[in-house]
């Protein structure tokens, strides 16, 4: 682990994603994350991730 943030979003088919921050970088901005990984589904039924 880095220390830096990760991203996570989730799908409209209720995937949800992670966007691992790209190793090396040690900037937060637009080109910091790396190729979206599935890492769960059926989260389409929340309306609020916390």
């Amino acid at each position: 682990m880095d220390g830096l943030p990760e991203l996570l979003g989730r799908t409209t088919a209720g995937a949800l994603m992670a966007f691992p921050h790209k190793a090396g970088v040690t900037a937060i901005q637009g080109t910091s994350w790396d190729t979206a990984v599935p890492i769960g589904s059926g989260r389409n039924v929340y309306t609020l991730l916390d």
